[in-house]
């Protein structure tokens, strides 16, 4: 099974949000995430070589785009977390649990449906982040979770409570809404109210 890149997207985020977050713990073991190594610190002993040169000036041409956008890095982190919160802000309090738990459940089913397809993905999260396998399967998760809870519709939310196990036998119907194109959601991951109600369904 082909790993749509909205999810690995969701993934390589992830790293960077879970090295200063909480573990949240989606399998039987809670697990502790690694530091990433810095792959700048290798790129230093060769500052002098053509490559560099290149890289500072690539470096300095996304500065200027920077500064063209106006938007720095706290302005965009708030921007994410207000687009993250408008995913679920007309709902009430029960029906963001109610959306959280189907969308815990659907990244369950359909990663151990697909765990043997996912092997060469989860190879890659290791290979890039420097986690362990366990780790890597959390990140691969919490992008399904991500997904679902931005992209699953009204409708979509009612095929599911009118029958949890009909909706989750689907498996087309979950594939197609899991890749849905990024562009017409939110560009960041899920708000800390989101994963604070997260973590609270997972500890019941």
């Amino acid at each position: 099974m082909r790993v749509h890149w909205s999810i690995l997207l969701s993934i390589l985020a992830l790293a960077v949000l879970f090295s200063e977050t909480p573990t949240v713990a989606l399998a039987e073991t809670e697990v502790e995430v690694q530091e990433e190594d810095d792959p700048d610190d290798d790129d230093e002993l060769f500052a002098d070589s053509p490559d560099e040169l290149d890289d500072e000036t690539e470096d300095e041409d996304d500065e200027e785009d920077d500064d063209v956008l106006g938007e720095s890095p706290i302005e965009k982190a708030k921007r994410e977390e207000e687009e993250a919160n408008a995913v679920d802000e007309d709902l009430t309090p029960t029906q963001k649990k109610d959306r959280m738990s189907a969308c815990l459940s659907v990244a369950r089913i359909h990663f151990n449906r697909h765990e043997g397809d996912l092997k060469d993905t989860i190879d890659e999260i290791m290979n890039q982040h420097g986690v362990q396998t366990e780790q890597a399967i959390q990140f691969l998760q919490m992008g399904m979770i991500r997904n679902c809870y931005f992209y699953i519709t009204p409708e979509l939310m009612s095929d599911y409570q009118s029958s949890p196990a009909k909706f989750l036998e689907d498996d087309a119907k979950i594939t197609a809404m899991l890749n849905t194109d990024p562009s017409s959601g939110p560009s960041g991951q899920m708000s800390p109210q989101q994963f604070e109600l997260l973590e609270e369904i997972l500890k019941v």
